[in-house]
């Protein structure tokens, strides 16, 4: 199968869907107020704990296996990214149905240049069949 045409996310590269089977954040800086850095650091350690042990709860809820569509956790991260104030990409496959997210997480212009690439894949393998 033919991946998708290129895609420029957010004035980087291009990527087609396939160049990475994942959800990548490119992550910058950012002192602004109301940012998603600034609402992370002013919640306790308590509270920061409680709120990464419920999100991964719910990421690891999703059925992603492999052989199935990636978009119902594509849709959640999507709509986690926006109450945050985080811009998002998606990059599909052909027949659309798997797609990469890219999110970029503080300053986009003022020339920042640089960042922090995260990535981590979206599906799992099956067991099934496997002694």
């Amino acid at each position: 199968m033919r991946d998708a045409e290129p895609v420029a996310v957010n004035g980087n590269a291009p990527v087609r869907h396939g160049d990475i089977s994942a959800i990548t954040c490119i992550l910058a800086s950012s002192k602004r107020p109301g940012s998603a850095r600034g609402l992370i650091s002013e919640l306790s350690l308590s509270d920061r704990l409680a709120r990464t042990i419920e999100l991964l709860e719910r990421l690891v809820a999703f059925d992603t296996v492999s052989s199935k569509t990636n978009l119902p956790l594509i849709e959640f991260v999507e709509e986690y990214y926006r109450e945050h104030g985080i811009s998002a990409t998606r990059v599909p496959n052909d027949d659309g149905s798997k797609t990469s997210l890219f999110a970029t997480i503080g300053p986009t212009s003022d020339g920042m240049t640089g960042g922090i690439g995260l990535s981590a894949h979206t599906d799992v393998v099956p067991v099934e069949g496997q002694d």
